[in-house]
């Protein structure tokens, strides 16, 4: 008996929908580019979630905070269309900065969640948010609470 035999191996060209979680706007891009545009090739839907606003490594002094963040929001979109993501997110926490690790597990969760939701639905884009199962910030005090709402079965 083989470790193939008892946990097999799942094609991951086969996948149909594909969340990507990444610290910063490009980290999905950089490091796995070529494998997700392979994916969106074969029919796949690609989500990003990207947790921080990334302004440490913005060498340009003369922007603003804010149009430091829509230039990389740009970016992101400008290769996300090179590569064939769906949707983009992002939950804005400083880079490098103070935050809160329970916050940052709850909002990475509702988007895990609306993610599974939207794989049970297929339906269309949301024009809000909340329409398509992404909850309010203070709907849920707990991530169990978020998990036992919609139903997420998680591998942890």
């Amino acid at each position: 008996m083989t470790i193939e035999t008892i946990l097999p191996i799942p094609d991951l060209f086969s996948a149909k929908r594909v969340l990507c979680i990444q610290p910063h706007y490009d980290d999905n891009d950089i490091g796995a580019g070529g494998t997700l545009a392979r994916l969106a090739q074969k029919g796949a839907e690609l989500f990003y979630v990207t947790v921080t606003d990334d302004l440490m490594g913005v060498v340009d002094l003369s922007l603003s905070p804010e149009a430091a963040a829509e230039a990389l929001k740009r970016d992101q979109f400008a290769a996300g269309r090179v590569i064939g993501v769906r949707e983009h997110y992002w939950l804005g926490y400083p880079d490098a900065g103070q935050y809160d690790y329970f916050a940052l597990r709850r909002d990475v969760l509702k988007y895990i969640c609306y993610a599974r939701e939207r794989c049970r639905r297929r339906g269309a884009p949301p024009e809000r948010p909340n329409r398509h199962g992404v909850p309010r910030e203070g709907d849920f005090n707990r991530p169990e609470q978020l998990l036992r709402r919609y139903r997420c079965s998680l591998p942890w």
